[in-house]
């Protein structure tokens, strides 16, 4: 715009905050969306999909990158605010071996805690949004807790099958294998408390981990020997297709 067409104040702002566009990148953080993002750079939902055709709103994750195409001033006007804010402190992780447990098996020993700090900063701005901060002090609110994790370090057994089953969790039988109801059944049923562990009666094959119907989540073992294993109604499935477990192996 020629400066004699500059009539007042607000048009010479206008013109020096959006003499020209550029392109931008914003990688997104937790708890934006293409909604806040636009709010954020004065831009349209509508403007951010035309320039970001391979991404998917509803589907935004956090890391991605979404292109910008933003006014690029003329003039840049740099503000300097001090701030307060709280933030996160990452909780680390120790690990720790036993003797008594396999190299196939870890628990947690202490569940990890993340901590938390207030931060007293310089928040500084170009032409209203923010390109970084300075810290001032930090004053620790709450210290995290480490977690500590334990690994096994005994060999684990030979996954070949032994021949023999052992009973396969802890609980009460509520049905057994033979006539029930008119009909064979070709199970048995023990009833147990949600969480309680399921291992393998023998050793053998996943040969599959999953949903499946009326058995909802089921591991099933192929022990080579003839006689394959099933372990229905898992509350959670530790072992995938292909691996080789041994028995009494939590699964």
């Amino acid at each position: 715009m020629p400066l004699y067409k500059i009539g007042n104040g607000e048009d010479l702002y206008n013109h020096l905050l959006t003499n020209s566009e550029e392109i931008r990148t914003h990688t997104v953080e937790v708890g934006e969306s293409f909604w806040t993002i636009a709010k954020f750079y004065g831009l349209t939902v509508d403007e951010l999909i035309a320039v970001n055709p391979d991404k998917t709103p509803e589907k935004l994750q956090i890391g991605d990158e979404v292109i910008l195409v933003v006014p690029k001033p003329v003039l840049t006007v740099a503000t300097i605010t001090e701030v307060e804010y709280t933030e996160r402190i990452k909780y680390e992780t120790e690990i720790e071996y036993s003797d008594n447990m396999y190299k196939t098996e870890k628990k947690t020993k202490v569940a990890g805690e993340s901590g938390e700090k207030r931060v007293l900063a310089n928040e500084i701005k170009h032409n209203g949004i923010t390109v970084g901060r300075e810290v001032i002090e930090e004053e620790v609110l709450k210290e995290p807790v480490t977690e500590v994790i334990v690994r096994g370090t005994k060999e684990p057994p030979k996954t070949v099958a032994t021949g023999t089953f052992l009973m396969p969790t802890r609980g009460t039988i509520s049905s057994r294998y033979g006539m029930r109801r008119g009909r064979m059944h070709y199970g048995l049923d023990i009833a147990a408390k949600t969480g309680t562990p399921i291992n393998a009666a023998d050793g053998g094959k996943v040969v599959f981990a999953g949903y499946r119907g009326a058995y909802g989540y089921l591991v099933e073992l192929d022990h080579g020997n003839g006689y394959k294993t099933r372990y229905a109604h898992c509350s959670k499935i530790l072992v995938k297709v292909g691996d080789k477990v041994y028995k009494g192996q939590h699964i």
